[in-house]
């Protein structure tokens, strides 16, 4: 356990540039995702509410805009304001909950699997006792290439049962492409296929109904049966007594001689005696045989701090195994019904006793006071890990909006729908009902036309069951981020701060900020606009700006020759505000309101897309975006700036260098 897990969002020295992520959690705080995850994960230098609001917005945008980030959550989350760069897909479990708390963190040189208790929140990451432990994959890496693939197949099956069609363009495709990249990396970085024979080793231990990590035991165990266990948990089985846990532990203890299990459970002391956080009955279904013990966990620090940290510990004299991740120790957590339980993903460590790392699994459950049954009040706690407020029914699979269509489509399955319900947009009235959608002779996908200036985060659902009335949000993904508007403060950029940020050294969210400085400064000062209008047609200034654009060229071609994660990180960077077609069309604009000379515009666009044309297309390319594609792309950005120049009135001279130019790009 430790204080520091937001660390392990960071990547370490070397790693290199984020490249995508997939996390998962069962409640969550989309801000506290966004401010002290993500931004860790993408490396930012400027943390929102830290620094400067330009600075942060121009690189967020710029980081989250290269990468493909995903979380799942349990259906009965409710959607709130968030980037929608990142993609929300909820999981309606049959029988149970999405609960696993498992992050896959890809970057340019490593590859890190999180698995974890906590849930994405501050209090999972700031206050509560947790248990997190992080799987590396690099070069030289001691961790085996089968159990990378293990946690990453757990983690496909959790998104495969998140709604939606995996092969259209959409949240589930890029959250499966993310997990397919994370594989095909694994691979090429020569892990070793087996853990050591007598070191530490791990195993996954996913959990879903039918399916128990107990179960998996012996991927990691040596020797004898174990036969002292410990418990550590914040919940337990309380809805009829059976304790199916406990007697589930129990039959992996030896059958024969000594066995025990201890049980570390919450405890309050009040003025009335000791309150025990679990139930009387826990042990009601433990053979005899086996001795069973309670002792109060006793938090590590001065401050007080709940706990959420879920590990059983099994030991023999020769071998100690530890299991820790995201299930609570109840029957829905374990997988121990064949009817209902939880999503859940855990991992196995197992390691010699007395060794270093035998030692440090022991350690997870510290020994605390104690307890005396007769003497304490039993009061489980309420578990939080339950849904709160209806949850949205299945059968509303995809709310989709397409930025460059300016539409959002609705996926419905037919089968499920409840039979009243209707769907409005927030802020603009009803979208569709199940009346209008009977009229319209019940399709499985309605098509709506949506301003994308401020899209939705989500629309609002209510329908009627047998409760009554109900309401829930529907999150809102996006076909293809790359095609979202920009924020605010980079829509109409004056071009000559965008030709001076992309000439800096400087990273570009610190170089426009202040450029877009200096352009104030300059505007602010009416009285030496006011004394010479005409200055900006002198040939000194030409030759100033023809300077700052050879300069931008430059640096644009770099961030073109970047190493490109994804075919959307492409289509932003070509598109995007600091992209050659942003820049093109922004110098026409000032052209055709007077900023430049007859003929500058149409030059300087040439030299853009001749700066497309050239670059080394070669350097740019990974395994998820081959050459072929960004030649392809390149292509047609140059097709779409020839058909702006076609559109200026040009000298025949300067016609013919621009023909030339588009000619030489087209090659």
């Amino acid at each position: 356990m430790t204080a520091k897990l937001l660390e392990l969002w960071q990547p370490p020295e070397g790693a290199g540039a984020a490249v995508g992520l997939v996390a998962t959690s069962f409640t969550f705080d989309a801000e506290f995702f966004e401010s002290a995850c993500l931004s860790r994960f993408l490396g930012l230098d400027a943390r929102r509410g830290e620094s400067d609001r330009l600075v942060a917005v121009i690189e967020e945008e710029e980081r989250l805009a290269e990468v493909r980030a995903s979380v799942v959550v349990d259906r009965s989350e409710r959607p709130s304001g968030r980037s929608l760069r990142w993609d929300l897909l909820t999981v309606a479990a049959p029988g149970g909950l999405q609960h696993a708390k498992t992050t896959l963190a890809v970057w340019e040189r490593l590859v890190r699997i999180i698995v974890s208790s906590a849930n994405l929140t501050p209090a999972g990451y700031r206050s509560q006792v947790e248990t997190m432990m992080a799987f590396d994959l690099a070069p030289g890496a001691s961790v085996p290439l089968p159990f990378a693939e293990e946690l990453l197949d757990a983690l496909v099956e959790i998104v495969e049962a998140a709604p939606g069609d995996r092969g259209r363009p959409g949240p589930k495709a890029r959250a499966l492409a993310t997990l397919a990249d994370a594989r095909q990396r694994a691979r090429g970085l020569g892990l070793p296929m087996s853990w050591p024979r007598r070191g530490l080793r791990a195993a996954a231990a996913p959990a879903q109904p039918g399916t128990s990590p107990l179960d998996q035991l012996g991927d990691v165990w040596s020797g004898i049966q174990p036969r002292r266990a410990r418990v550590l948990s914040p919940f337990w089985d309380t809805a009829d007594g059976r304790g199916a846990a406990a007697a589930a532990l129990a039959r992996r203890l030896a059958q024969r001689g000594d066995a025990a299990i201890r049980f570390a459970v919450s405890a309050d002391h009040t003025t009335a005696g000791l309150v025990v956080r679990a139930p009387g009955t826990l042990t009601a279904s433990v053979p005899k045989r086996v001795d069973c013990s309670f002792e109060t966990f006793m938090a590590p620090g001065t401050e007080p701090r709940r706990l959420h940290a879920k590990v059983i510990v099994l030991e023999s004299d020769e071998w100690v195994a530890a299991l820790v991740g995201s299930s609570n120790f109840t029957e829905a957590g374990l997988g121990l019904s064949e009817h209902f339980g939880h999503l859940e993903l855990n991992v196995w460590l197992g390691a010699p006793a007395g060794s270093p790392e035998g030692t440090a699994l022991t350690a997870l459950v510290p020994a605390g006071e104690p307890i005396e049954p007769q003497d304490a009040q039993w009061a489980p706690a309420v578990e939080d890990d339950v849904p709160v407020g209806a949850v949205l029914p299945a059968a509303f699979e995809d709310c989709l909006l397409d930025p460059a269509a300016r539409t959002m489509t609705l996926s419905l399955d037919a089968s499920s729908l409840p039979p009243r319900w209707h769907i409005s947009l927030p802020g603009a009235g009803v979208l569709t009902d199940d009346e209008r959608w009977r009229a319209a002779g019940s399709p499985r996908e309605l098509t709506f036309d949506v301003a994308i200036d401020h899209p939705p985060f989500w629309v609002d659902v209510t329908w009627d069951d047998d409760a009554g009335p109900c309401r829930a949000p529907w999150a809102v993904n996006v076909t293809d981020p790359s095609a979202l508007p920009p924020p605010s403060e980079l829509r109409d950029l004056p071009v000559d701060a965008l030709l001076a940020a992309l000439a800096s050294t400087r990273p570009i969210h610190e170089a426009l900020r202040d450029a877009l400085a200096a352009e104030e400064r300059k505007a602010n000062d009416a009285q030496l606009n006011e004394l010479d209008p005409l200055k900006r047609h002198t040939t000194d200034g030409l030759f100033r700006r023809t300077r700052r654009l050879s300069g931008a060229l430059s640096g644009l071609r770099a961030r073109l020759e970047r190493p490109v994660g994804n075919p959307e990180a492409l289509r932003w960077r070509l598109h995007g505000p600091f992209g050659p077609v942003s820049v093109a069309d922004l110098l026409l604009a000032e052209a055709e309101a007077g900023g430049r000379l007859p003929g500058e515009a149409a030059f300087a666009v040439a030299e853009v897309a001749l700066t497309v044309a050239r670059s080394d297309w070669g350097r740019a390319a990974t395994p998820a975006v081959p050459v072929e594609l960004l030649r392809s792309e390149a292509a047609a950005v140059v097709d779409e700036l020839a058909t702006r120049c076609a559109e200026t009135t040009l000298a025949d001279e300067l016609a013919a260098y621009v023909e030339a130019a588009f000619g030489e790009a087209h090659r």
